[in-house]
C-alpha cells in the first residue's frame, strides 16, 4: 500500500488511485460518490466453469457463455454498410461475434490475444455466431478455465465504458479499494456471529467481489 494515500470509506471516489477527476465525475454521477459507494456496488452475476460452455458442444439457439481468446476482428463491407466481426477461439472451435451497430466505439476495445467472455443466442451463417453479444474483457490472471476462479461480472453503461470502466475496470477499482480497506464496523457482535455462524461484514463483502468458492459465496450473502 501507497503510504502516501490515506483512504477510508467516506474518500471521495476520485481519489482512489487510478480514478482520478474525469472518472470520478462519471461515477458520481452514477451514484458512487465515495469508496464505500465502490466497495458497495455489487455485482449483477459470475463467471464460474459451471456455467461456460465449449464451443464444440454449443447448438444453434442455445444461450451461452463462452471463454476464449480473441483470434481475429475487423470490419466486413456489405454492398449497403459494414459490420464489426471478432472471432473468439476456445481450444475447441471459434465463433463470430457479429455487431451491426456501435461500431465506431466497439472497433477499438480489442487486441488478439485478449482473454473474453462472451454471451448470447446461438446462430448459425457459414458457422457460429452470436449477433450483438455481451461481452466482457478479462484480465490475463483471471483464468476461470485452468484454475476454476469465479470471477464477479459488474454493471456497467456506455458513459462509464467510455472512460474504461466496463466489468474490468470496476474489478480492478474495487482490489485497489480493497488494498487500503481492511476492516469494516459490523452490525453484530463476533459473540453473535460465531454463534449463528454468520461471516462477518467485512469478509462477507471481499467474498462477494472475490469469491474463494461457491460455498462461501453463498454464505457471504447469507
Amino acid at each position: 500500500m501507497d503510504s502516501s494515500y490515506q483512504i477510508t470509506l467516506n474518500t471521495e471516489i476520485q481519489f482512489l488511485k487510478g480514478v482520478g477527476p474525469k472518472r470520478g465525475r462519471v461515477l458520481k454521477s452514477n451514484g458512487i460518490s465515495c469508496v464505500k459507494d465502490l466497495i458497495s456496488t455489487y455485482p449483477r452475476k459470475y463467471l464460474d466453469r459451471t456455467n461456460l460452455k465449449p464451443i464444440n458442444k454449443i447448438s444453434v439457439d442455445e444461450k451461452v457463455v463462452i471463454v476464449g481468446r480473441v483470434y481475429s476482428f475487423g470490419l466486413k463491407y456489405l454492398k449497403k454498410g459494414k459490420y464489426f466481426q471478432l472471432i473468439v477461439s476456445d481450444g475447441t472451435g471459434t465463433i463470430s461475434c457479429i455487431w451491426f451497430h456501435g461500431v465506431s466505439w466497439i472497433i477499438e476495445k480489442f487486441k488478439e490475444g485478449d482473454q473474453i467472455a462472451v454471451y448470447g443466442k446461438v446462430e448459425y451463417y457459414k458457422g457460429f455466431r452470436i449477433t450483438h453479444p455481451e461481452f466482457d474483457l478479462l484480465d490475463n490472471n483471471e483464468d476461470l478455465i485452468n484454475t476454476g476462479q469465479i470471477i464477479p461480472i459488474y454493471s456497467s453503461n456506455t458513459i462509464l465504458k467510455q472512460v474504461n470502466l466496463d466489468s474490468r475496470g470496476f474489478r480492478r477499482l474495487i482490489h485497489k479499494a480493497f488494498s487500503y480497506i481492511t476492516s469494516l464496523p459490523d452490525h453484530f457482535e463476533h459473540k453473535f456471529l460465531k454463534k449463528e455462524g454468520l461471516m462477518n461484514l467485512y469478509k462477507s463483502i471481499v467474498e462477494v467481489h472475490t469469491p474463494s468458492s461457491d460455498d462461501a459465496l453463498t454464505a457471504a450473502y447469507y
